[in-house]
């Protein structure tokens, strides 16, 4: 304040001391001195409330920008990588034979049950024998018949051929003596076409008893067709006929027993003849019978891993109805045809097991892993450890006494569900970052190595190198 103002207020105060006391007074002389001095006060106080406003923007709202990097780090090391493909399915048999009689018939006896081990030629089931004995009986006799035919003709053309014989001779010593007898070239004519005729009713009483003879063999065949034997030694899936049942040849029942397909649930296997059921045995045979005794899982696999599957390959099989136990098995085939559902396409792989059990059914709900490959003594990181793409892929590496890690530039080889193998670049021990986490002044973390790290490497030593990562967040350092 300048000493002429100075003495302006001393005036005013002068003035109004007489009614220092009187407090109209005093605010009259208040007014009177902001009135006079408003124009410099103004700005004061806009000043005042902007640095005011300034450093409670400061306190309450700007959010402190700050923050800490904290690297996780992890060992290469050397080992095995499997790598596995997963799938669903059920307990199924690989391969049926069908079993039907060869011809028609009444069932007389059944003689397995649901089950039941089987040798190859075992009889299964037996048909009527009544009609098939008649028809034996009666083959029987046209044979016999046929013989006796066969035995006519021979003695006709013997008879002939003597006839033709003494004709000839009578002939030749007709003109010796008067009693001889005259022989004319018409007998010798007749006697040759008798030896003719003769012959041709052996060919025909020949080819009589050929027929008979192989109509009574096709009758003893039935009788032997009326036992119905295995095909192959396994165990009996499933039985659909019981006795009385009506059979035609080649089918399964057609009687009034009302039997239906019951199913086993010890074994399965296969032969060429048969056809795959799926999770449960439908086929319309007679019997059905699993070969070798052991079970197979059948499994729906994504068309983008079914190429990856192969026979042979190791599988192992757990089951919704068997606690804490895993089967082991084999791939056994590998569907050419998929099938889609919900625009999906899917696979069936068969999988057939190291050994039965009795507890299996089929039918049930299985899960199995099949090993597709598996690399031995290999170096091993996890793929989170792995960054860039194609022949430009890189791991961290935090150099000594550095605050921010290299990269190091890798060669990968197999790519599992967790783990990469790396064929060169880094050495069994050394230790890599697998993650690079940012902490805020306020607590907030975020994973921030994918964007530091860059898009791919371009050396093997130094600095961050690669797109978009060499200047590292406010803040960061180095940590365990």
């Amino acid at each position: 304040m300048d000493s002429g103002n100075e003495l302006e207020v001393q005036d005013y105060l002068g003035d109004a001391e007489f009614a220092l006391d009187d407090e109209p007074a005093k605010k009259s002389v208040k007014r009177g001195f902001f009135k006079k001095n408003r124009i410099w006060l103004i700005p004061v106080v806009v000043i005042l409330l902007a640095l005011g406003g300034f450093f409670g923007y400061q306190k309450f709202f700007k959010k402190d920008t700050a923050s800490k990097v904290t690297y996780q780090y992890e060992t290469v090391k050397q080992g095995a990588l499997t790598n596995t493909i997963s799938g669903t399915g059920n307990i199924a048999v690989r391969h049926e034979i069908d079993v039907n009689a060869s011809t028609s018939g009444t069932v007389k006896s059944v003689k397995v049950s649901v089950g039941d081990e089987v040798d190859k030629g075992q009889t299964l089931f037996t048909l009527d024998d009544t009609d098939v004995e008649a028809a034996i009986k009666s083959a029987s006799a046209s044979v016999i018949s046929a013989e006796q035919q066969v035995a006519n003709a021979r003695s006709s053309l013997t008879s002939a051929k003597a006839k033709l014989s003494t004709l000839r001779s009578q002939k030749s010593s007709s003109g010796t003596g008067a009693s001889a007898t005259t022989v004319t070239t018409n007998d010798i004519i007749a006697a040759k076409q008798a030896i003719t005729a003769a012959q041709l009713g052996l060919s025909a009483a020949s080819a009589q008893l050929s027929s008979a003879q192989s109509n009574y063999s096709d009758a003893v065949d039935a009788r032997d067709d009326l036992k119905v034997k295995a095909p192959c030694a396994g165990t009996i899936w499933t039985v659909s006929v019981s006795k009385g049942d009506t059979l035609s040849a080649g089918s399964s029942s057609s009687g009034n027993s009302g039997s239906s397909s019951s199913t086993g649930g010890t074994s399965t296997g296969g032969t060429s003849s048969s056809t795959t059921s799926s999770t449960s045995s439908t086929s319309s045979a007679s019997m059905t019978i699993a070969k070798n005794s052991v079970l197979g899982v059948k499994l729906a696999i994504n068309e983008t891993d079914v190429t990856s599957i192969k026979d042979g390959q190791t599988a192992s099989v757990t089951f919704d109805a068997i606690d804490n136990e895993t089967f082991t098995g084999k791939v056994d085939a590998v569907a050419h045809e998929g099938s889609t559902s919900s625009n999906v396409v899917s696979y069936d792989v068969w999988v057939v097991l190291d050994k039965s059990d009795s507890r299996l059914k089929s039918g049930m709900t299985a899960a199995a892993e099949v090993t597709v490959s598996k690399e031995s003594d290999v170096l091993l990181v996890s793929n989170a450890a792995v960054k860039g793409s194609g022949s430009h892929q890189y791991v961290l590496v935090m150099k000594t006494g550095a605050t921010t890690p290299s990269q190091v530039k890798v060669t990968t080889g197999t790519r599992g569900d967790s783990q990469t193998v790396i064929k060169s670049g880094v050495t069994a021990g050394e230790r890599i970052v697998s993650q690079a986490i940012t902490t805020s002044s306020t607590g907030t973390t975020s994973s921030i190595l994918g964007s530091m790290a860059g898009a791919s490497s371009r050396s093997t030593s130094g600095g961050m190198g690669g797109g978009g990562g060499g200047t590292p967040p406010s803040g960061m350092q180095g940590g365990n």
